[in-house]
């Protein structure tokens, strides 16, 4: 599981509170997800990490975990990004075993059990994370609450014969009444403020199941069929009735004296349902250096949403944001189908080969493409091999392209294209030591302008930009101490886009984090082995975004707009954790593990963005105020394993 999640670490996205990751540039609504073969959906209506603190998959149940980075076969789907392929399992000795934790933040309990022809796992994990959420820049009274239940069952009732069922149910329910919020800027050698006292509350809840079972039977020695049938439901609600009074604090060190600005509301009302039913039938053919994979998948998905959103300021010391009133209520198919053929062939034990066509078809706009992808792996020595990999990718538009479209518009919106190219180099310098390092380009095409605040994606109507995304990822991991693993990894990336057909030169995008540097490290006492340290750092460039503007509107009155013709980027990102826990055996295989830990060891304020306010008389340039991520925490807890 710790290579796993090295090669994770070469792509996570600095946000801290969400199971969201980005990958060269592109969002996390470009990344598939596989758990356990069955496609997974996160969020959609997330507004900000902190809503969503607890991943689906369950760490304490993995038992294997591919990520490809760009350039993933055909048997995977059609996403711009990467592919993650998580199956579950238990490794070791037949018989039970399991884990129990608890700590401040969460608590979780996994049984396992395994025999020749029987494996099954139960878990269930609740997450409280009230004094971590009390941290936050935003005061008030947090009230999240994360629970799920997981069942995965493998059976084998004869020789020819494996079945698999699946069954996850996940209630989440983030709810906040705010009291207040502060921020601070630098004006004139003067350190001021802007505070916010607010009323109202905010909640948001979203609930997830997904029950899937497959089947595989062998036809012949050498042929293997196999039909996997899943539901997936995500029943998100949010209700937003917010009121706040806005100040100006001249002087920061005399917090007291405050000067009126204007009062903000914000309303919502939004609910949204989305179902999928897949069907995927699939034939295996092992043939001599050939082994063939073609199969299809067939998507019935409806999709229930309905969207009330007001927000208003008012105030005579401040030019306002403009005012934002939306309104519909929408159900809508996205059915779609695809079929793929997906040829390994290994020549001999050094040279290897993948090909594969893959061709889907989307209802909804109608739209079919083809993608093909490819590649091949050399091993030069035992201990360096090189990997190329290519590939065509399509990502039709879903809830985040088509939320705000009329039934006209969603229908001409087309599937964002990329073409990426890859280049893989792995060395081994001795047990324990080795180096991966990947080169790639990306060509994008028909992409669709999007913006981001927090962990909401608004994208724009049209197929109106091309761009391009390239760069190198660059990883070192080996042992300080014998069975664990660490690691440092450094990634470049250089992204742009422009209008397509334009002559202009390329603007970067909005997620171009240029460099990013990320070490972890483990490390165990001497005189007392039991014990164990590590230590997370990492470093990175910041996002862009847009600014605000001021703008006169149709009524004649100055409004704060969004300045899409600028970007802007944040600071640098830096963030260090650190650890210590003590495994002790208390019986025969058992073990107590107590471990105690610091989030944010530094308590380094690094910023998720800006609020922006018009303040000064006469000046129409907005200050902005950043509004900072999470501060230091300490962290203690307990496992107990059998």
């Amino acid at each position: 599981m710790r290579e796993a999640k090295a090669e994770l670490e070469r792509v996570k996205m600095n946000n801290e509170m969400t199971s969201g990751y980005n990958v060269r540039g592109g969002s996390f609504d470009e990344n598939l997800i596989y758990l356990n073969g069955f496609e997974i959906y996160r969020p959609f209506l997330l507004r900000q990490g902190i809503e969503e603190n607890q991943s689906l998959v369950n760490q304490d149940l993995v038992n294997s975990l591919d990520f490809y980075g760009g350039a993933f076969p055909a048997v995977f789907g059609d996403k711009m990004a990467s592919a993650l392929r998580i199956s579950y399992g238990r490794n070791g000795a037949h018989g039970f075993g399991g884990v129990v934790r608890a700590n401040l933040l969460s608590a979780a309990t996994a049984l396992q059990y395994s025999s020749a022809w029987l494996s099954a796992s139960l878990a269930g994990r609740w997450s409280y994370p009230k004094i971590f959420s009390a941290q936050q820049h935003t005061t008030g009274d947090y009230r999240p609450d994360f629970k799920d239940v997981q069942l995965d069952v493998n059976w084998l009732p004869g020789r020819n014969l494996s079945s698999r069922f699946f069954f996850l149910r996940a209630n989440n329910k983030y709810d906040l009444t705010p009291s207040n919020w502060t921020g601070h800027f630098r004006l004139d050698g003067v350190i001021q403020g802007i505070a916010a006292d607010y009323s109202g509350s905010s909640n948001y809840s979203y609930n997830t199941t997904l029950a899937g079972g497959n089947v595989k039977y062998k036809l012949l020695n050498d042929l293997l069929a196999g039909i996997s049938i899943s539901w997936f439901n995500i029943a998100e609600s949010e209700t937003r009735d917010l009121y706040s009074d806005i100040y100006l604090i001249p002087d920061a060190y005399y917090p007291e004296y405050r000067d009126y600005l204007k009062t903000a509301t914000e309303k919502g009302e939004n609910i949204l349902d989305l179902s999928v039913v897949s069907i995927n039938p699939e034939l295996i053919w092992l043939a001599d250096i050939h082994t063939i994979k073609a199969g299809a998948e067939i998507k019935i998905a409806t999709l229930k949403n309905s969207v009330f959103e007001e927000k208003r300021e008012v105030g005579v010391n401040s030019i306002p944001a403009a005012p934002e009133i939306t309104l519909y209520s929408r159900a809508q198919d996205l059915n779609s189908w695809s079929v793929f053929i997906d040829d390994e062939i290994a020549f001999n034990e050094r040279f290897e080969v993948n090909a594969g066509l893959r061709l889907t078809s989307t209802g909804y706009n109608g739209e079919t493409f083809w993608s093909p992808r490819g590649s091949l792996e050399y091993r030069v020595t035992e201990k360096f091999s090189v990997n190329l990999r290519a590939g065509v990718y399509n990502q039709p538009p879903f809830f985040y392209e088509l939320r705000d479209l009329t039934p006209g518009e969603a229908a001409s919106l087309k599937s964002q294209k990329s073409v990426h190219y890859i280049a893989a180099l792995h060395y081994v310098f001795k047990k324990g030591l080795e180096m991966r390092a990947e080169f790639y380009y990306k060509q994008l095409d028909d992409l669709i302008p999007v913006d981001f605040d927090g962990m909401r994606i608004s994208y724009g109507k049209t197929n109106s930009f091309e761009g391009y995304a390239q760069g190198f990822d660059l990883m070192l991991r080996g042992e300080i101490q014998e069975g664990l693993n660490s690691w440092f990894v450094y990634g470049y990336l250089d992204s742009g886009e422009r209008l397509k057909g334009s002559n202009a030169g390329y603007e970067r995008r909005l997620l171009d984090q240029t460099h990013n540097l990320q070490i972890f490290l483990q490390d165990k006492i001497k005189k007392h082995p039991n014990w164990q340290s590590h230590l997370r750092f990492a470093v990175s460039t910041g996002t862009l975004f847009h600014p605000r503007r001021v703008e006169v509107g149709p009524d004649g009155k100055n409004y704060l707009v969004v300045d899409y013709g600028k970007r802007w980027e944040l600071p640098i990102y830096m963030r260090a954790d650190m650890g210590l826990s003590a495994k002790f055996e208390i019986a025969d295989k058992k073990f107590l593990t107590v471990v105690a830990e610091v989030l944010n060891v530094f308590n380094n304020y690094n910023i998720a963005g800006y609020s922006w306010y018009q303040v000064i008389p006469g000046v129409r340039s907005p200050l902005r105020v950043p509004q900072i991520f999470t501060e230091r925490f300490f962290n203690f807890g307990m496992e107990f394993s059998f």
